[in-house]
């Protein structure tokens, strides 16, 4: 289940999303169900609502709370691209290190994904370049994976240790 406010930030309802706050709406009830454990932030911040987005987070809203993957929102807005969202959620302390439940960072995920703003934004909030995730895979090596070659040069850049081993078989 949902809750309306939930519903309202990830359809980018501004203007409901404020009426449900001033109704003092929880702002860190998460779904029961698919997806399991979202907050009202975590789907602003994965369908990139910037707006509501500062909306939350200027009512209290957990930056850091995982969902059932453990993703926080600053992982979901660096997944999909979302630099202004992400610069909201780091200006509000968000754990820039913070990993799912098998390793991948912000970092990682915006490597592999190739958003070179975001990477920088995270590089620039100190987030670890070299935390890879269960399989030893870093963010240069899954950019080299993908074929990001401007990403992998803004990661040696940010030194990142070249000479780790993932422990990948085959």
């Amino acid at each position: 289940g949902t809750t309306p406010l939930y519903d309202a930030s990830q359809y980018g309802h501004s203007t409901i999303v404020e009426m449900l706050l001033n109704a003092n709406a929880d702002v860190n009830t998460a779904t029961r169900y698919w997806p399991k454990g979202w907050t009202p932030l975590h789907t602003a911040s994965n369908e990139g609502h910037s707006t509501i987005v500062e909306m939350l987070v200027n009512a209290n809203a957990d930056v850091n709370s995982t969902n059932a993957d453990g993703e926080t929102p600053l992982f979901l807005a660096s997944r999909e691209g979302h630099s202004a969202i992400v610069e909201i959620l780091l200006n509000a302390n968000a754990d820039v290190n913070a990993n799912k439940y098998y390793g991948e960072t912000p970092l990682y995920i915006a490597s592999e994904r190739g958003h070179s703003t975001v990477i920088e934004m995270l590089v620039n909030a100190n987030a670890d370049v070299n935390i890879g995730n269960d399989d030893g895979e870093t963010p240069l090596y899954i950019a080299r994976r993908k074929g990001h070659y401007t990403i992998e040069e803004m990661l040696v850049n940010a030194k990142t240790d070249v000479t780790t081993v993932n422990s990948i078989r085959g």
